[in-house]
């Protein structure tokens, strides 16, 4: 069975998903959506479960560790500033992702997730670099982004934080 990890994510209010559904619609075509078989979050259009992954990989045992649930209460993140439309490879090329690049100037997010390798986690998982992004939709791997989308970089307000299996 495969193991499951531990992740910690941002939430949003519910007007920031009709944002994210507006850029998707403006920016991909039915067509250019890439489905898995294998795996079912690799699903075309994401929108509808739209977050912000602070950390990814922490070990299951966490969800019980006060420490950690001490950390996430003091976390003040109150919004996202959106930055551009950014495209990342997917697993041995068979797709791409379609991401939104949250502004990360200050390295408070970062530094946020940075604070997540104290508590017990997959080492592999952990040393993956952290990128502040949105992941908005699983493309075709000949999608290219459009040159001229004046993306809205209306910040995105942020609900609440979640630990999560």
């Amino acid at each position: 069975m495969e193991k499951k990890f531990a992740y910690v994510e941002l939430m949003f209010f519910k007007n920031a998903t009709k944002q994210f559904k507006k850029i998707v619609k403006d920016v991909v075509s039915k067509e250019q959506f890439y489905y898995s078989d294998q795996i079912s979050r690799i699903s075309g259009d994401v929108t509808d479960k739209i977050h912000f992954t602070l950390f990814y990989g922490l070990d299951e045992s966490v969800m019980n560790n006060k420490e950690l649930k001490k950390l996430l209460k003091k976390i003040e993140v109150k919004k996202l500033d959106l930055s551009k439309l950014v495209l990342f490879e997917g697993y041995q090329g068979m797709y791409k992702v379609l991401c939104v690049e949250v502004n990360d100037e200050d390295k408070t997010l970062y530094n946020l997730s940075e604070k997540m390798l104290d508590f017990e986690h997959d080492e592999e998982l952990g040393k993956r670099e952290f990128k502040a992004h949105i992941t908005l939709a699983y493309v075709q791997p000949d999608y290219v982004l459009p040159k001229q989308y004046a993306l809205d970089k209306k910040p995105v307000r942020v609900k609440k934080i979640l630990l999560k299996i």
